[in-house]
């Protein structure tokens, strides 16, 4: 039997569908027969040859190490009414910040055919784009007054409107998943000794009140002490950031209202932007271990870094996809920051930008 039939994703010009077959082996079959499997023993996707037995009406597998699975009775499926690419635009959309007419914009980019839209139009830097939790507007910071402040805009560019006003210096906005919260950095001289140092601050959206979150001492300006937002836990309910305190960046995480503050990883290398996976069991983050920036894994349960990317140049900034398959991250391994991604487990990585001087800030859009 098959259930919880749902369109996952537009690869390759295939279109995916997610299911359960017995003893909950997650799968994927696409509607040219290839099955792909989940595979338990090394965690990632495995695709297997397929044959059709068109008497029994039973799609099946063999592997010597996963066994062997079959879907019964594939009609159930109802190929015809997957949505198309056409039907669901917003499949496999990130948005980014992007150097393409001399200085620094929003886009939106299409990964399948790297088709590219313009959001912001002006002449200063906008940067550090985060998606609301439907897709439907993006929040980022700007420039545009001589200092970083966050705005916010419709996902076709329209609308854009100051969500903070303030005389500080606010930037890298994260929208939390349930829409109601945006973790941000304020830099300013928070507690009027004359140093200046970056916090995590936390807008609620429903009456925009702000709430500071970290407490550090010290001046950012001068490389001793700040804190950063770097995203948010699947279910809202944490936030994560990172601190440079005596010298290193550490990973952190805490609950949505600044308790539990609690260090992630907390070794002698410098460590920066983790990202949490959508089940919640692993990070993703840079860390400056190998004489570069590189990406590592860690699972939250046995804390042992795992390396992803290897190239002599900076690997950063890494994003899982909503599904857990995929990480976006940037890299300067062909000379300029670029876009990339690779698999959940660092196989497979592909650039996914093509301009001559900066592309980066890379987040997945939200499926609906």
């Amino acid at each position: 039997y098959v259930d919880d039939i749902v369109p996952v994703d537009i690869l390759n010009n295939e279109i995916l569908i997610k299911y359960v077959v017995p003893q909950q082996i997650r799968s994927i079959v696409s509607i040219d027969s290839k099955f792909v499997v989940w595979n338990t023993a090394s965690a990632n996707w495995q695709t297997l040859p397929t044959e059709w037995n068109s008497t029994t009406g039973v799609i099946s597998t063999m592997s010597s190490q996963l066994g062997t699975f079959a879907l019964v009775n594939p009609s159930k499926i109802y190929l015809p009414a997957i949505l198309s690419k056409a039907q669901n635009p917003i499949a496999d959309q990130i948005a980014f910040a992007g150097d393409y007419d001399g200085d620094r914009e929003i886009y939106i980019m299409d990964v399948e055919n790297s088709e590219l839209v313009k959001l912001t139009n002006n002449n200063n830097k906008d940067e550090s784009p985060s998606w609301s939790p439907d897709g439907s507007q993006i929040v980022f910071h700007s420039n545009r007054l001589g200092y970083n402040q966050i705005y916010i805009m419709n996902a076709d560019g329209g609308d854009q409107q100051r969500l903070i006003t303030s005389p500080y210096i606010d930037e890298w906005p994260y929208w939390s998943p349930s829409g109601d919260k945006i973790a941000f950095a304020r830099v300013a001289d928070h507690d009027n000794n004359g140093n200046y140092n970056s916090e995590v601050f936390v807008i609620n959206m429903d009456d925009h009140s702000i709430n500071r979150l970290t407490f550090t001492t010290g001046s950012t300006n001068g490389y001793s002490h700040g804190c950063w937002p770097s995203g948010w836990s699947s279910s809202g309910s944490q936030i994560l950031f990172y601190c440079y305190i005596n010298g290193t960046d550490k990973l952190w995480i805490m609950n949505a209202d600044g308790t539990n503050q609690e260090y992630l990883l907390d070794d002698h290398h410098w460590n920066a932007i983790p990202s949490m996976s959508p089940n919640g069991q692993d990070v993703v983050f840079a860390t400056f271990r190998d004489g570069n920036y590189e990406i590592y894994k860690m699972n939250l349960n046995t804390l042992t870094p795992i390396r992803l990317t290897n190239s002599p140049s900076e690997d950063w900034r890494p994003v899982w996809s909503e599904n857990g398959l995929k990480i976006l991250f940037e890299s300067k391994r062909d000379g300029t920051t670029q876009i990339y991604w690779m698999n959940s487990d660092g196989s497979d990585p592909k650039r996914l930008s093509n301009n001559m001087a900066y592309a980066g800030q890379a987040v997945w859009r939200p499926k609906p």
